[in-house]
């Protein structure tokens, strides 16, 4: 079977032979963060913080609408304004929030993802948006699927 993959983002370029989703999340050449926090304690700041810290050699770039910087870079309102190529997307939002996030990161070309958040299958009654979500399709908890007792994806 001959798969033709097409690309059509105007931002990032098509990746060169060879080049996979799977090298885009383990060996980005830059990363968004989406959500991004100026406190490095919160969950939204430590990944950007542990970038940082721990030196990542490409370009990181924070995507946060409310601030003009995030700890010390200079942040973007979306991952629209990004101005470079993004290989990863970090995704520090609430859940309601994870898929237009996903979306605006598939739409500037970005090819792995990795989500923090909550608001799923932890929670007992998810928003009706999460509800809707794909991925949160299925079984709630034991009181709707007898067969199990813990929580599920069906």
């Amino acid at each position: 079977m001959h798969l033709k993959v097409v690309y059509s983002s105007p931002v990032t370029p098509p990746p060169a032979p060879g080049d996979s989703a799977l090298r885009a999340l383990l060996a980005p050449r830059a990363i968004a963060v989406l959500g991004a926090s100026d406190d490095p304690v919160k969950i939204g700041g430590r990944p950007l913080a542990f970038l940082l810290r721990y030196r990542f050699s490409g370009p990181v770039y924070p995507v946060n609408p409310s601030r003009k910087t995030v700890q010390g870079l200079p942040a973007y309102a979306s991952i629209a304004d990004v101005p470079g190529p993004v290989d990863l997307a970090v995704v520090v939002v609430p859940a309601e929030a994870v898929e237009p996030a996903l979306e605006a990161a598939a739409a500037h070309g970005v090819r792995a993802a990795i989500v923090f958040s909550s608001g799923f299958a932890e929670v007992v009654r998810p928003s009706p948006r999460v509800r809707r979500m794909p991925i949160s399709t299925g079984c709630w908890s034991s009181a709707t699927c007898p067969a199990t007792s813990s929580w599920r994806w069906a």
